[in-house]
Order: structure tokens, then C-alpha cells, then sequence
């Protein structure tokens, strides 16, 4: 009776210790909020918009960032910098869909937008309130580097085993592999050539490289341009050739302006003619099919004049989420185009689709989200990468809009994580 008295006393006792020395708020919930993160990084770019890795783990990284602010009261160390400002119209932004609730005659297609990007609405908060500075930001890009690496592996593995009979060799294996079959490809795309800048950042900024380090950026430099230039979409490859533009620029350019400017001649006319040549572009050009349904006018075209001629008609208040997409699939039927109206084709691109749904306000928002990373660097000059990112994300949003769909949401976020890390490279040297 005596003993079990005294393990009763000591078991209060501990938890007494776990109470009063805070265990679970200062070291239990930001190690799991650390490796979360590191987890979603490893997974954001692995085939699947719903892969559950990428989703879950995102997921921990929220809940144990919301349970440090109420155990921690991190919330007290708010203050009103510019950049938390922006931090704060991004949640701001994802609440606009809710203000139509009363006059969308759709709601379920804006509750199951809603639902599908709940992360645009509290990851800005977590990194607000909590912050990333136990986050490392080469650590960072090293595992975003090793996941895609992983999911290029996992695509060409999946698209053989369904392809092997027209794979004659390793030089035709490219040109039949795509992530479309396996995941959406703009969002692909944007996390490869985010890899490849930031391998190109790590190769040039930090200075005390080993030389396993120096050859696993320079593969990944490889097989990333490999994969963008044979295998994925028009813009992939655009998005591509504009950051090793921006690249040649800024590195050389700030050495040797001349240099910079023959760069720039050189690598543009390269880029300009492999674009031209990419299979994709060449169909286009050779196409002349006329009807909607069939592509012959380019599908994003038309969406994007069907889009104009919305905003058009309601250019400030706009239509609200459900019934933005209820006006696109009439003009979509008006015009027989059938692949529109059955898969739910919204506008893509970032700014029209917040413009068709918000009105003018929806376009600022869209246009103020989407440039901050890029005059974010211009005024703190902190990293290039955040440049680099920032024009990849800026140059996908033409055709997609990211910041609407649930797949890009994560490269969004992951622009976040770069931008908001305060461990950074220069104490790393």
C-alpha cells in the first residue's frame, strides 16, 4: 500500500515537472513542428495531388504550430512589420470566398474550394505567431533537392512499367516519360525548377562545399534540366529557360556586366530555339483542327477570353467562387467545348480567376501575393533564392492558379518557408 502511494506521488510529480518546466510546449511540440516540416519538404513534389505525405504531414506541422501559440503564448511577440502585414492579407485573401456565401448560388463548389486550400488560410498564421527560426534554410533546400530526385525516380519507374514497349533505349526513356499520368504537371514542374535554382544557389553561395556536395548539385542541375527540356509542359520549360536568364544575369552581370549581357543574348536565343523545337510547341504550330472541343483554338486561350469577357460584365465586385465557375461552364457549353464543362475548367490563370471572382479586389490581392517574394529580395536583398522562387511562382500563376487549387498550394507555401527561414547560408560559411 505504501509503494503504491509513493508511485502515485511520483507520477504526479512528474507530470507536475512536465507542467511547470513546460516539456511538451519548449521541447516536445517544436520537434515535432521541425520534423513535419522537413517531412512535407521530402514529400512536396511526390506523385499524387492527394498523396498523404505531403498532406498529413503538413497537416502535424500545422496542429503543433497552433498548440505552441496557445501553450507558448508566441502571440505576444507579434509585431507590425511589413512582412507580417503580408503575412496577414494572405489568410485575409482565403477568407474573400466566404463574404459571396450569402449571394453564391453554388455553395458547394465554394465550400469544396474552401476546403481544398485551408492551408493558404492557416500556414501564413503558424509562421506568423511561431516563426521559423529553428529551421535551417540549406537544410531546406538540400531535402527539397533530395525528394524531387526521388519523385523524377518514381516517375520514370511508374511511366516504363506502363511505356516499356515504345522505351527503345536510355536516350528515348525521357521522351516518353511525364508526370501528368501521376501528378498535375505545373505544379511539377514549378518544384523542379525550384530544385534546380536551388541547387544552383547552393553550388554558388555557400563556400565550404565537399565534394560529394559539389557533384550531387551538379547532378540534380542535370537531371532536372533533363526532365524539363524532354519530358514536361511549355511552361516548365519557359519557366526554365526565364530563370537561367535570371540566373546568367545576376551571377555574371555582377561581375562582368558585359558578360552578363552576352549571357543573356546567348542563353535566350538557345532557350528561344529549344523551345520552338519542344514536340509540344511543333504540334501546336502544325495543328489546324477548328473546333473548341478539339483544341483547335489552344483550350487556355479560350478560357482566358471566356474569362475576359466575364470580367468584363461584373469587373468590380466579380461573381464569388461557386458561381464564377457555374458562368465559365455555361460559356463552356455555349461554345460546345464538353472537356470544360465536365472536368470544371476554371480560368487558368491566378489573376483572371481572382479577378472573375472577386472582383478588382481579388486581381490586387492575387498581383500583391505573387510579387512580394520578388520585391521582398529587391528591398532586404537577404537571399537570391527568394528572387529565383519567386519568378518561377510568378511565371506558373500565368497559366494555373495556384493559389486557388489545392496542388499549388504547396509550392506557394513552400515559397513561405524560404522566404520566412531565419537560419540562412552566410552562418553556415
Amino acid at each position: 500500500m505504501l509503494n503504491r502511494k509513493i508511485k502515485t506521488n511520483k507520477f504526479i510529480a512528474n507530470l507536475s515537472s512536465i507542467y511547470t518546466n513546460n516539456i511538451i510546449g519548449k521541447k516536445f511540440l517544436p520537434l515535432v513542428y521541425k520534423l513535419s516540416l522537413y517531412v512535407h519538404i521530402f514529400c512536396i513534389s511526390f506523385p499524387g495531388t492527394n498523396n498523404p505525405f505531403k498532406k498529413y504531414s503538413l497537416a502535424i506541422f500545422i496542429i503543433s504550430g497552433f498548440m505552441q501559440i496557445l501553450i507558448n503564448r508566441t502571440w505576444k511577440n507579434f509585431n507590425w512589420r511589413e512582412s507580417n502585414w503580408y503575412l496577414i492579407l494572405i489568410p485575409i485573401f482565403y477568407l474573400l470566398g466566404f463574404i459571396y456565401l450569402p449571394w453564391d448560388s453554388n455553395i458547394d463548389r465554394l465550400l469544396w474550394v474552401q476546403e481544398r486550400k485551408l492551408a493558404l488560410f492557416f500556414v501564413p498564421l503558424v509562421i506568423l505567431f511561431v516563426g521559423l527560426r529553428s529551421f535551417n534554410l540549406k537544410r531546406i533546400c538540400q531535402i527539397l533537392i533530395l525528394g524531387t530526385l526521388y519523385s523524377i525516380i518514381s516517375v520514370i519507374i511508374l511511366q516504363y512499367q506502363q511505356d516499356s514497349l515504345h522505351i527503345k533505349n536510355f536516350f528515348t526513356l525521357f521522351n516518353h516519360v511525364r508526370a501528368n499520368s501521376y501528378s498535375h504537371h505545373v505544379p511539377f514542374n514549378l518544384l523542379l525548377n525550384f530544385s534546380f535554382v536551388s541547387s544552383i544557389y547552393l553550388l554558388t553561395k555557400v563556400k565550404r562545399k565537399k565534394i560529394y556536395e559539389i557533384l550531387f548539385y551538379i547532378l540534380t542541375i542535370l537531371v532536372t534540366s533533363t526532365f524539363l527540356l524532354n519530358t514536361e509542359g511549355r511552361i516548365g520549360l519557359l519557366t526554365y529557360a526565364i530563370s537561367l536568364i535570371v540566373i546568367s544575369i545576376f551571377y555574371i552581370g555582377r561581375y562582368k556586366l558585359w558578360l552578363g549581357i552576352i549571357s543573356f543574348i546567348i542563353v535566350g536565343s538557345v532557350g528561344t530555339i529549344i523551345f520552338m523545337n519542344h514536340p509540344r510547341v511543333k504540334r501546336i504550330k502544325s495543328n489546324k483542327i477548328s473546333t473548341v472541343d478539339k483544341a483547335g483554338q489552344l483550350p487556355r486561350i479560350f478560357i482566358w477570353g471566356q474569362s475576359w469577357e466575364m470580367i468584363q460584365e461584373r469587373p468590380i465586385l466579380g461573381y464569388g467562387i461557386g458561381d464564377a465557375q457555374t458562368e465559365l461552364n455555361r460559356r463552356y457549353s455555349k461554345h460546345n467545348y464538353n472537356a470544360g464543362v465536365s472536368n470544371n475548367f476554371h480560368s487558368h490563370d491566378q489573376f483572371l480567376q481572382g479577378w472573375t471572382q472577386f472582383g478588382i479586389i481579388g486581381l490586387l490581392f492575387s498581383l500583391y501575393i505573387l510579387l512580394y517574394p520578388i520585391f521582398f529580395y529587391i528591398k532586404r536583398k537577404r537571399n537570391e533564392l527568394i528572387l529565383f522562387m519567386g519568378i518561377c511562382l510568378f511565371i506558373a500563376n500565368i497559366t494555373e492558379p495556384l493559389l486557388q487549387v489545392a496542388f499549388g498550394i504547396y509550392p506557394f507555401c513552400l515559397v513561405l518557408f524560404i522566404m520566412f527561414c531565419k537560419g540562412n547560408i552566410k552562418s553556415e560559411e
